[in-house]
């Protein structure tokens, strides 16, 4: 989903008669470096669904590449899984 599709996407969740979405984010675009983060999009996306009643499920996926272990290009998991638990 993007910015500029929730309320259809959401409208046809609620015309199936469902209350739940899941949503795969990439975490390297919200944790660009250590310490910095832009929840923005991620926000907009959850308080979109809380106003209609849908439930979401997000799915992490591509940890950034200052959080792998060198010389991985795969955009796989973190070097340290203590990473990860302080993006979650």
């Amino acid at each position: 989903m993007s910015d500029g599709n929730h309320d259809r996407i959401f409208g046809a969740v609620q015309d199936l008669g469902l209350n739940w979405v899941k949503q795969q984010i990439e975490w390297f675009r919200y944790n660009p470096a250590p310490g910095v983060y832009h929840w923005g999009a991620i926000d907009r996306l959850v308080d979109g669904a809380n106003a209609r009643g849908i439930n979401v499920l997000l799915s992490v996926v591509k940890a950034p590449g200052w959080a792998r272990p060198g010389g991985d290009t795969h955009e796989g998991p973190p070097a340290d899984v203590g990473t990860y638990a302080t993006f979650m």
